[in-house]
């Protein structure tokens, strides 16, 4: 015991050479003899131990840093091991207890342990006859008297196999709340509406489970499987139908009203910010980190979450970036709001200046064009608007990407961007002469060859006026229109 009243084995730890310790505050080895007492009382009030010791105070240790017991050592070495195990087989780090709980219930038996052994073969044997066979037994007992919904989706594992999955919900009596569980894995060659339907039916015959009991499906919003005519909802309805509900998981729901909502945009934020330089300047004067806008992929419906996050990510700067698209107007009604998110950022005068120049820039190289009240005609005059606004580096953005034509009859109601005049082309008119001298009278033929497409219309016109120098002449004058 210490002058101070705290045992010296809190900072003392003997080690396997005779009359000597080590110091775990200030990593010495201390050699005291015959004498440990007067020893260790006299390093604990040297200056450099108390020293470390205050330092100690407002460090935070690693693990086992201030300790040397084998026991310490051995303990971080199965914990490299366990993590070492982890990598190696490509597992999640959240099994890490589970592991170690697992090895310590294992341990106890420590003979049972010794003659421990288990081949992939065996492994795979105890699993689907031993584990799975219980398991379904079990499941299929709970079933039996209960109402359950399903959940079903086909997806391609990585041997690109069609794999339909099927998870049941039901309420646990034992557990005293809904549970969830895996049902089934089927393989399927054929993945339409009528083979997921059977498959559903043949994992419901071999629980003894018909589809009586089932209250609800919760299926993917894709045609094959809630298709109106054929699909597997309609399919599913004709063997129960008492369903309660069948309706589509929320993220396909969300991806969905997404992409009806985003319809009419195609992607015109992104493209409007594809001028990288420019994006990335005001990034940068706003003292952000340089990021850019991800452009949705409408078949990867999870990457819809990474989309918003990064649109959230980047309001600031995409507010200064449309600001500069604004009507005077809609400038002077807003400026506060853009005030207020440059003095969120701590913007400088001299960057204020800057984005000012930049906004002033864009605002003339973008002509924004608000034509969605129009009656659109959609003929040949439209055709060097549709080439101009179909131009992946426009100059001009259309407020509504997705106009419909009111005319011709064959085209109302088409969108505006889905019509194809491949085979406009100009008028081009050649007269046979430009002067012809005939007798009052007489007949005189006029030709005027015109191309184009559609045909062009041709119109005459004539003017007549006297010959000052012989009045006995008139000059006629014909003007073709198309």
């Amino acid at each position: 015991m210490g002058e101070n009243g705290k045992p010296f084995n809190l900072w003392a730890k003997k080690i396997k050479q005779p009359g000597t310790c080590f110091c775990t505050v200030c990593h010495r080895r201390l050699q005291y003899g015959n004498n440990g007492k007067k020893v260790l009382a006299r390093h604990q009030s040297e200056a450099s131990h108390n020293a470390a010791v205050r330092a100690l105070q407002y460090t935070s240790s690693l693990p086992g840093a201030t300790s040397t017991t084998t026991e310490v050592h051995a303990s971080m070495v199965d914990r490299v091991r366990i993590c070492s195990f982890i990598a190696e087989h490509d597992l999640s780090f959240t099994v890490s207890q589970p592991l170690v709980n697992l090895m310590q219930s294992v341990v106890k038996d420590k003979s049972a342990l010794s003659r421990l052994s288990i081949s992939n073969a065996h492994a795979s044997y105890l699993c689907t006859q031993g584990i799975a066979a219980h398991w379904k037994t079990e499941l299929s007992t709970k079933l039996k008297t209960k109402m359950f919904s399903l959940n079903a989706d086909e997806a391609t594992d990585g041997n690109m196999d069609r794999i339909l999955n099927v998870l049941v919900r039901y309420f646990d009596e034992d557990m005293g709340k809904v549970a969830t569980q895996h049902l089934a894995s089927r393989k399927m060659n054929i993945a339409d509406a009528l083979t997921i339907t059977h498959s559903l039916t043949d994992i419901l015959q071999s629980y003894s489970l018909n589809w009586n009991q089932v209250v609800g499906i919760l299926l993917d919003n894709c045609n094959v499987m809630r298709g109106e005519k054929s699909g597997v909802e309609t399919l599913v309805r004709r063997e129960n139908p008492s369903l309660l509900d069948i309706s589509g998981d929320t993220v396909h729901i969300v991806s969905n009203a997404a992409k009806a909502l985003l319809k009419p945009f195609q992607g015109y934020v992104e493209q409007f910010c594809s001028d990288k330089e420019v994006f990335s300047e005001f990034q940068s004067l706003l003292h952000l980190e340089n990021k850019s806008l991800i452009r949705p992929i409408s078949s990867r419906f999870l990457q819809m979450l990474d989309v918003c996050n990064r649109i959230q990510k980047l309001m600031d700067p995409l507010i200064v970036h449309f600001y500069s698209v604004l009507s005077p107007h809609d400038q002077h009604k807003h400026s506060w709001l853009l005030n207020q998110l440059l003095d969120k950022h701590a913007v400088t005068s001299d960057e204020k200046a800057r984005i000012i120049l930049l906004q002033q820039q864009m605002a003339k190289s973008a002509m924004i064009g608000s034509l969605q009240d129009n009656p659109w005609v959609c003929d040949c005059r439209l055709a060097s608007l549709l080439d101009i606004s179909k131009a992946p580096e426009s100059s001009m953005a259309l407020l509504d990407r997705f106009l419909t034509c009111s005319g011709p009859p064959g085209l109302a109601g088409v969108p505006f961007q889905r019509v194809e005049l491949s085979r406009c082309r100009r008028p081009y008119v050649v007269t046979s002469g430009t002067k012809i001298t005939a007798l009052l009278g007489s007949n005189v033929l006029l030709r005027c060859d015109a191309t184009g497409h559609p045909i062009p219309t041709l119109m005459w016109f004539k003017s007549a006026r006297p010959n000052h120098y012989n009045t006995g002449i008139l000059v006629y004058t014909y003007v073709v229109h198309c």
